[in-house]
Formats: structure tokens, C-alpha cells, sequence
């Protein structure tokens, strides 16, 4: 999670994000507030793709947002006349981010280019043409703006090659997936060698929904969306635990749009499944939930207490900010948003050298601050190359990843990294022991999966 902080302002002031001026200037300050969820569109590719097939999107799949009542019809029209400027106009964006508190957006391209019905070759110019527009926009602004890319999933090989292009000559740090192509689960199209190299590559897979394949019974209510998006997203993670996916690919790092879906709030039936029941333990060795802690999630809920739901079970450090910007779906506030979650954290700190940073919840005092300070320029850093993430107190056992940190009990109360030899306050160390809680000491690693 990631945002800036003054003194722990009200989420009015965008919790406390000062707004930027447009012209370019130098980070001063050892965090940056990173929308991991935000779209552009390539007018071009798309009037490309419907000249060579004929069809809007290349081809017809099943999908349910092709299946709604009049009155959802009638308003897409609306918010496509709302959207386009700030989907298509980089001066518009800027603006907007200035105005949200947002200092640097990782751009992948709106559904709109999943374009895996399309013929292969219509499809790899597709992309070709959002990549290089992507690649364009983030040289203009490369203090502002990082890209994510997309492939033709339809050919593995132009898929496999069109990454390459994208991380070696674009400078790309991930790319984006829909959670199925053209109704067919990513785990069973053909795309082992993909996730290979992905893997090799070391770089960030983002998978956002286009609807659902699963049509019907979603007509009103803008369901294909609110029930859709998330429904999807759940398949999609299902299929890549049960499959065996994240087991045969262990180095992936997946970040699933909108809170991850559904399961991250109802993991338990997949574990209870794997535990009671021979065919959901055909693949996987372990317990699903083990495999679920790999992942990440944005923080696209719009309820703080889904949001700090998450954080309790799967930690701060796998939850990133996202405003799926710039649709109606989209969290308005999304630094305030953060805000109001932050007063359920308890105060204790930890520190991680990293290339790019992951955010924090609130200023350490100043005292802190201090030793901070002295402690990096005894190690000759620059402040750049620091972050601060909050340790929030999770109740025992805690949850933790086998390479995010170690665990301290109660009666070993845990450092305060960058201060060294300082220990949790006596008032903090009191309520752990009362509480019966755990809290986690963490060492130096990278955490943003973009880094």
C-alpha cells in the first residue's frame, strides 16, 4: 500500500497527499504513491482491429457483458464520452493524478485490448500498437508514468515473444492478463511456456477481468461487473492453485485486480476441500491457502473494512494500491481511502532497502525519524532507497510467508529496524502480552513485485 504522509491528515486532504505541480520534479522523499490499477485505450488499435476482421474486438466470445438490459446499454455510451478524454489524453491524467496524490501510475492497457478472438496475426499488431503507445506516454513522463504490457495469448509463441520485446526493448516491469481466453481457463490454453518465461524474466503478471465467460443470469444490475469482475477473478486464482500452476512456477509474482476477487475472502473452502476430498488434492502437495499467500491484490474494495480485512490475513506488504482509474468502478479517493483504514494499525515499524516502495501507513515520530536518518547515512544509502511498511498486529498464529520475516512472540518483542538496538515502546509491549497477539519483525528484502 502506498501513500504519502504528512502528519496523518483527514482523508478530505486525500489523507494528507499535497497535490503535485505539473512540471516534473525530483522526488524528494523516500516513498512514492504507485497506482498499480490504472488503463489507457489506443483508438488506433481498435479501428485497426475492427478494419482487418470486421468485428468490434476482433471476434465474438462468450462474455456477459454482451448480455445486459437496455438501461445498462444506454449508459455505456455516456461513460464511454466521460472516459475517453482521461483514457486517451496524457495532460488529462497528469492532472488527475496531481489531484488524487498520485506520483506514479503503471499504465496497462483498458480490457478493451484483450483481443484473444481476434486472428493471431490482428492481434500481435494489436499489441505491437498499445505496447509501443504505452512506451511512448512513459518516455515523456518516466518520473510519472511505468508500463505494463500486453500480449496475444491466443499464440503462446507471438505471446512469449511480444514479452520479450516488451521487457528487453520497451523496459516494461509487467503485463497484463485477462483472467481467460476467449472462456478458456490460462491453466489449460497452451500457456506453460509463457509462464516460463515470465518467470524467468522476473516480472509482474496483472490479471484484470473482462466480465465473465459464465453468461447468464447476470442481465441487470450491472452484474457481468460487480458480480462478474470478481467471479472471474475467483476461476482464474482456482485454476492456478488447483492446476498446480503456483507449485510448477514458484517464482511467479501474480497481482489479481479488485481485491483478488472472492477468494481472499473465503479461503477457507478451498482448504477445507483440499483437507476432506481426494480430487482437490490431485495436483497441489500443500493447502491452497499456502499457495494464495504468493499472491498480491490492489486495494479496489471501496470498504475500509474489506481493505483491512485483507491486510490481516495476507499481509500489508502483498497489498497494493489500485484506483482502476479512470471508470466508474474506479475509487475516487484513493489515498484518503487508506487513511481511513490506517487507524486499525497498531503503530509498530519495520524497515526494507528496495528499488521501488511499497508505502506505509503513518509517520513514525520524530525521535524515530532521527535514528532513521543517522542510521542511513552510517550505511552510506541515499533516503531514496528506503520505504517503511507497517508490522500491524495479527492475531496468533500469525500469517506469514516463508520469505517475509520471522515471527517474534510475546516475550520477545520486536526492533525497530532502522533504529538499531531500539525496542517496541513498553506501552505497545503491554497491550502484545495482554492481547495475546503476535507481531512480525522483517528482514531486508524487496517487497513491491514491480521493484
Amino acid at each position: 500500500m502506498l501513500f504519502q504522509c504528512k502528519v496523518c491528515g483527514p482523508a478530505t486532504d486525500h489523507g494528507s497527499a499535497p497535490q503535485r505541480s505539473g512540471k516534473a520534479k525530483p522526488f524528494n522523499k523516500p516513498w512514492r504513491t504507485i497506482d498499480i490499477h490504472c488503463h489507457c485505450m489506443v483508438p488506433e488499435a481498435n479501428a485497426m482491429v475492427l478494419k482487418a476482421t470486421g468485428i468490434q474486438g476482433g471476434g465474438h466470445t462468450p462474455n456477459a457483458n454482451a448480455h445486459v438490459n437496455d438501461l445498462t446499454r444506454s449508459i455505456q455510451p455516456q461513460r464511454g464520452k466521460i472516459d475517453f478524454p482521461k483514457l486517451t489524453d496524457l495532460e488529462t491524467r497528469l492532472a488527475d493524478m496531481d489531484r488524487d496524490g498520485i506520483d506514479v501510475q503503471v499504465i496497462s492497457p483498458y480490457p478493451g485490448h484483450f483481443v484473444y478472438a481476434a486472428p493471431p496475426e490482428v492481434a500481435r499488431e494489436s499489441c505491437h500498437m498499445v505496447n509501443n503507445h504505452i512506451a511512448e506516454m512513459v518516455a515523456k513522463h518516466p518520473d510519472r508514468l511505468m508500463g505494463m504490457g500486453t500480449v496475444p495469448l491466443q499464440d503462446p509463441g507471438m505471446a512469449v515473444a511480444e514479452l520479450d520485446r516488451t521487457v528487453n526493448e520497451l523496459g516494461f516491469r509487467g503485463v497484463e492478463l485477462c483472467t481467460n481466453v476467449g472462456g478458456v481457463d490460462l491453466t489449460r490454453a497452451g500457456l506453460e511456456k509463457f509462464f516460463a518465461r515470465v518467470e524467468e524474466l522476473d516480472v509482474m503478471i496483472f490479471l484484470h477481468p473482462f466480465g465473465t465467460s459464465l453468461v447468464g443470469r447476470m442481465e441487470d444490475h450491472y452484474f457481468p461487473n460487480t458480480i462478474g469482475h470478481p467471479l472471474d477473478s475467483a476461476l482464474c486464482v482456482g485454476q492456478l492453485v488447483f492446476d498446480g500452476y503456483l507449485e510448477r512456477f514458484p517464482k511467479l509474482k501474480i497481482c489479481i485486480a479488485h481485491g483478488g476477487g472472492y477468494i481472499p475472502g473465503y479461503w477457507g473452502r478451498f482448504d477445507h476441500a483440499w483437507a476432506h476430498r481426494e480430487d482437490c488434492r490431485v495436483t497441489i502437495k500443500k493447502k491452497p491457502s499456502e499457495y494464495l499467500k504468493k499472491l498480491y491484490f490492489d486495494t479496489v474494495v471501496f470498504d475500509e473494512r474489506e481493505l483491512k480485512h485483507l491486510i490481516e490475513i495476507w499481509g500489508a506488504d502483498h497489498i497494493m494500491l489500485g484506483t482502476d482509474y479512470p471508470f466508474d468502478m474506479a475509487e475516487p479517493d484513493p489515498v484518503g481511502f487508506l487513511g481511513r483504514v490506517r487507524a486499525s494499525a497498531k503503530r509498530t515499524w519495520r524497515w526494507w532497502p528496495a528499488a521501488m516502495p511499497s508505502g506505509y501507513w503513518a509517520c513514525p515520530p520524530r525521535h524515530i525519524r532521527r535514528h532513521i536518518r543517522r542510521h542511513i547515512r552510517r550505511k552510506n544509502r541515499r533516503p531514496d532507497d528506503f520505504f517503511f511498511v507497517d508490522a500491524l498486529y495479527i492475531p496468533a498464529p500469525a500469517r506469514i510467508s516463508p520469505d517475509a520475516g520471522s515471527i517474534t512472540g510475546n516475550s520477545r518483542p520486536p526492533r525497530i529496524g532502522a533504529a538499531r538496538g531500539m525496542r517496541i515502546s513498553s506501552d505497545v509491549r503491554r497491550l502484545n502480552a495482554s492481547s495475546g497477539e503476535t507481531a512480525i519483525r522483517a528482514h531486508h528484502r524487496r517487497v513491491h513485485p514491480m521493484a
